[in-house]
């Protein structure tokens, strides 16, 4: 489970560790999906100009200016899209966001559960600023994720996909 710059950890790990096949699901609160997003979101938040944003983007992926970023490798914001890279998602998803969330803007989360609706269900909420569904709303939050989990084939601590995995060796 992870929120907000944590959920696009817990993203990136599913997609990325060694070890997703022990991984069953997982639970977003107000998740950073696509990066590009959620800057341009704050670009217009700031009232920056969409020039200046594109310029900003640029910036920050770009190999040459990383010295002058302070970064030590570029942002690659193609891997860190996971609407345009929704095919890698193989677990059930359940993603809690508020359309009224005023720093990670709900539309990607909206975008990856339209590009999946296999695997991924989304809770929209409203009212609720930034990671403060519980907040607003205890019971329903508690009850989205026990219903979701409910709904999970029971887990013997390895995945359908590990188990054949497994058998195939």
């Amino acid at each position: 489970m992870g929120w907000s710059m944590g959920g696009a950890l817990v993203l990136q790990t599913l997609l990325r560790s060694a070890h997703q096949d022990v991984i069953d699901g997982v639970v977003l609160e107000s998740p950073v999906v696509d990066w590009r997003t959620t800057l341009r979101y704050q670009g217009d938040a700031l009232h920056l100009p969409l020039p200046m944003q594109d310029v900003v983007l640029a910036i920050l992926g770009a190999p040459r200016m990383s010295a002058i970023t302070g970064q030590a490798a570029p942002i690659d914001f193609d891997a860190l899209d996971l609407v345009t890279g929704a095919a890698k998602i193989t677990v059930p998803v359940l993603i809690l966001h508020s359309d009224d969330d005023g720093f990670v803007p709900s539309t990607a989360s909206r975008a990856l559960a339209e590009a999946r609706p296999d695997l991924v269900q989304l809770e929209t909420f409203s009212v609720a600023r930034h990671t403060k569904l519980w907040n607003i709303d205890s019971e329903r939050f508690e009850g989205a994720i026990r219903g979701w989990l409910g709904r999970l084939r029971p887990s013997t601590g390895r995945t359908e996909r590990s188990r054949r995995r497994s058998a195939a060796d």
